[in-house]
């Protein structure tokens, strides 16, 4: 999406609030169903729109209009989960509070860096958990309320154990610093405040990442591939820095200087089967049931036909309900071989992926750092 398009998105956006802000809320602007939608439930999908929505809802429905705006999309993000969230409820199949969270647990801990993106304030755990309930209603509708039995979950377990056994892994907060004595008085004001960011923005420090002063998720393998980081590390405790900036070299024998701090370890654990039970359940469908997301949404698309909806504002009266139905060839695009059991969901975020955890040693974390 060009750049022009995506300020256009969040003007539209920022125009399309203030005109909510001062109403009183309660005005129905639609009906799906039986379920209406206030003015105040339509504004909390227009905060929380994402250019990504954009691109995601042109390639469901199979069209790019320039004309669609924040208003369209985010009428069509709300109407459509109320779609998925109807049909699960109708099909039986609305996942329970605590499948939810023991999918959410076990992602976070194959995956710490989402503690970090929690931490930064990049995404929420309400939010996480608001797709993964949509993910798993999906699946359920897309494989037809597929039966897993326990013993097929037992066996992909221990087929699978390697993958369940987390190494130790390191949070660590890096930035490169000049060499001799400014490098020493940085790393001690880092330490008597921990404000990287700051830090960097005081003395115009150069920024590239895993060098940016953000908590990286690294497994001891991934450091042990740079042993002046892993020297300096592996005895310190949470929240302590490296006693002096760590010196580099680089390929040409040019010396850098850096300074971490271990925010936090992550001991070495294997994960129960009843911990990634949820992402069992979702691999062995995956594989079963190649085409369930093609399905569901084929089943979400003759639901949204056959119930009654009503847009009670004109200027969407028109686009919103073509926009609703998934194109013929966006569906056909969802046809993918059993290895994959991801895809894109309503919100705009790619769902956690459950079909290809990752490698025991990364955890999804960034590789070890390259010498500056």
């Amino acid at each position: 999406m060009s750049h022009l398009r995506r300020k256009s998105i969040l003007l539209g956006v920022a125009l399309i609030l203030p005109a909510f802000a001062g109403c009183h809320g309660q005005n129905i602007v639609a009906q799906l169903g039986s379920q209406t939608f206030s003015q105040k439930d339509y504004l909390k999908y227009l905060e929380q729109l994402t250019p990504t929505q954009f691109s995601q809802d042109e390639q469901l429905a199979g069209r790019a209009d320039p004309s669609i705006n924040a208003g369209v999309i985010g009428m069509v993000e709300m109407l459509r989960e109320a779609g998925i969230n109807q049909l699960a409820e109708k099909k039986q199949v609305k996942p329970t509070q605590d499948e939810i969270d023991t999918y959410y647990r076990a992602e976070k801990a194959l995956n710490p860096q989402i503690d970090v993106l929690i931490q930064q304030g990049a995404v929420s755990p309400s939010a996480l958990k608001h797709t993964i309930k949509l993910k798993l209603e999906l699946t359920a509708l897309g494989s037809d309320e597929a039966h897993i039995d326990p013993a097929d979950i037992a066996n992909l377990y221990k087929k699978n154990a390697s993958i369940y056994s987390l190494p130790l892994r390191y949070g660590i907060k890096m930035i490169q610093v000049p060499a001799g004595a400014q490098g020493i008085t940085i790393l001690n004001q880092l330490k008597a405040s921990g404000d990287f960011v700051k830090t960097i923005q005081q003395y115009q420090l150069p920024v590239q990442a895993p060098m940016d002063g953000q908590e990286q998720i690294l497994a001891e393998s991934s450091l042990q591939q740079v042993p002046p980081l892993y020297n300096a590390v592996k005895t310190l405790q949470s929240g302590q820095f490296a006693p002096a900036p760590i010196k580099f070299t680089d390929p040409k024998g040019n010396p850098h200087y850096v300074v971490a701090q271990v925010v936090r370890s992550l001991p070495a654990r294997t994960l129960t089967m009843q911990e990634v039970e949820p992402l069992l359940k979702m691999q062995l469908i995956a594989q079963r049931y190649p085409d369930f997301q093609m399905h569901a949404f084929t089943v979400l698309n003759d639901y949204m036909k056959s119930t009654t909806l009503s847009i009670y504002d004109p200027k969407y009266a028109g686009i919103v309900p073509a926009f609703l139905l998934i194109s013929p060839t966006a569906l056909q695009a969802m046809q993918q071989p059993a290895a994959s059991a991801s895809g894109a969901l309503p919100g705009g975020t790619a769902p956690p992926s459950a079909a290809a955890p990752p490698a025991s040693g990364t955890t999804g974390a960034p590789s070890a750092p390259a010498v500056p």
